[in-house]
């Protein structure tokens, strides 16, 4: 899905920033996915080491994922400005994507926090 999206975006645009942009989300999105077979093939409980490397693996998943959604939603609203000229002219359902995208950061800051508080009481 995340090739098919950088070959669509490819195909619709000509700019040079939102082909950068493109490029740039297929290498986070390409990452985040070999990161993913970090965490289904190292299981958490296994061992000392391999929760590590299982914990990596998230990590990089959930940030990739919420940065590959960021770059996607700018440059959908960069392909729709080059075509209406003016922002005020979307229509309300072009928002849902930078709305998710937005709600992936303040999930990803949340789950930052929580984990980092969990592990913080069990040092002390």
């Amino acid at each position: 899905m995340i090739f098919l999206r950088f070959v669509t975006v490819g195909r619709r645009t000509d700019d040079v920033w939102t082909g950068r942009l493109n490029w740039v989300s297929l290498t986070i999105g390409l990452l985040a996915v070999l990161f993913l077979s970090f965490v289904g093939n190292f299981i958490e409980g296994q061992s000392h080491g391999v929760g590590v490397a299982h914990d990596f693996g998230a990590g990089v998943v959930f940030t990739g994922g919420w940065v590959f959604m960021v770059i996607d939603a700018v440059i959908m609203l960069r392909m729709r400005l080059a075509e209406e000229r003016d922002w005020r002219l979307l229509r309300w359902f072009e928002w849902i994507r930078p709305i998710i995208a937005a709600l992936s950061v303040v999930a990803w800051l949340l789950c930052i926090l929580c984990y980092y508080s969990l592990h913080w009481k069990q040092h002390f």
